[in-house]
């Protein structure tokens, strides 16, 4: 079953470079960004909330390639709040 996506648009930190998501559920987060990454791939994210940062380990899904950004879908594998 699906789980449910909520539009948010708030800044992410990745293994190398930065990024803005699109769009984030409790099982993954759609982003883009200038960096390219590859199917498979395993990457950190930090999203800086308000009130908290949300530290994320996931797996890479789908890539999408559109005017020099790529927008990326992850699964994610473990996250915790700080």
């Amino acid at each position: 079953m699906a789980s449910i996506r909520y539009k948010l648009s708030v800044p992410v930190q990745l293994n190398e470079g930065i990024g803005t998501t699109r769009d984030i559920s409790t099982s993954g987060i759609f982003f883009e960004t200038d960096s390219a990454h590859s199917i498979g791939d395993t990457i950190r994210l930090v999203l800086n909330f308000a009130h908290e940062t949300l530290q994320c380990e996931a797996r890479v899904v789908r890539v999408e390639p559109s005017n020099g950004r790529f927008g990326v879908a992850v699964e994610l594998k473990s996250y915790v709040f700080c």
